[in-house]
């Protein structure tokens, strides 16, 4: 009988055993099954996104440059249709598209184009009402100079000196005030020539190096003047690089003073 009872107290302590293994071992199951769940979620969720979007174009078009239109601002996009933009007109175009398509509210948007002169697309409009059907085709990469320094400069004296305020009415009674911020987005391979243009001088090989030192000179100082009259008005520019043979360093200079945001749009 001892034992039978030392093995039936055997038993009974090893199923013990084995039923608080089991629980043990359920919270890591359903984890685990949790997991599972929730991948499964987030691979669906992108399927379901994916839908109609271009893989092959880069990210910086498909998603980050429509962000940079954001709510409440009054937006001028200062966009380069120079000679070497001529070989950037397809992403160019896809990129204004995305812009066009991008839902904002309680803002307003205009468009100048410029070469080595720069003429007004459209004027302040809410996004849905632009003429982007027009506006878009003008782009045809003319030759030309890149007088972008100007075409900021223009873009600045377009922009509401004072910040254009909203009042709308909630539920018939309470009343919110919503105001607008100032913002440019340019869009360019970034070689600007300013000095070179308003000289009538062309760039070429045929310059003596005192005369390309003395444009190049100028240059810079109306490309400090007008980043400086950017910074004072405290509004951003976004700059937006097409190519990889952008001039990188030259945007960057241009969004980093300001406080707005640069992107590489490679293609």
């Amino acid at each position: 009988m001892a034992y039978s009872s030392r093995w039936l107290s055997y038993d009974q302590d090893d199923r013990r055993r084995r039923r608080r293994e089991g629980r043990r071992k359920w919270p890591w199951l359903l984890l685990l099954l949790l997991l599972l769940a929730a991948l499964l979620v987030a691979g669906w969720a992108w399927y379901e996104n994916s839908e109609g979007v271009d893989l092959a174009q880069p990210v910086a078009i498909q998603t980050a440059l429509p962000a940079l239109l954001t709510d409440d601002a009054m937006v001028v996009y200062v966009v380069d249709n120079s000679g070497s933009m001529e070989d950037k007109l397809l992403p160019l175009h896809q990129a204004l598209h995305e812009v066009a398509a991008k839902p904002t509210e309680n803002s307003e948007i205009a468009m100048l184009m410029f070469g080595s002169s720069h003429q007004m697309l459209f004027d302040f409009s809410e996004p849905d009402a632009a003429p982007w059907d027009t506006a878009i085709p003008s782009f045809a990469a003319g030759s030309g100079g890149t007088a972008m320094f100007l075409a900021l400069e223009t873009a600045l004296e377009i922009l509401p000196e004072r910040q254009v305020c909203v009042e709308e009415t909630q539920f018939f009674v309470f009343s919110t005030t919503t105001c607008r911020q100032n913002r440019i987005v340019l869009m360019s391979d970034g070689f600007a020539n300013d000095a070179f243009v308003m000289s009538g001088t062309p760039m070429s090989p045929n310059l003596s190096a005192q005369q390309e030192a003395e444009l190049l000179q100028e240059q810079s100082s109306l490309e400090v003047l007008i980043v400086e009259r950017l910074v004072q008005s405290g509004t951003p520019v976004d700059t937006i690089a097409f190519g990889i043979d952008a001039d990188e360093e030259g945007l960057r200079f241009i969004s980093e003073l300001t406080g707005g945001t640069f992107i590489q749009a490679y293609y």
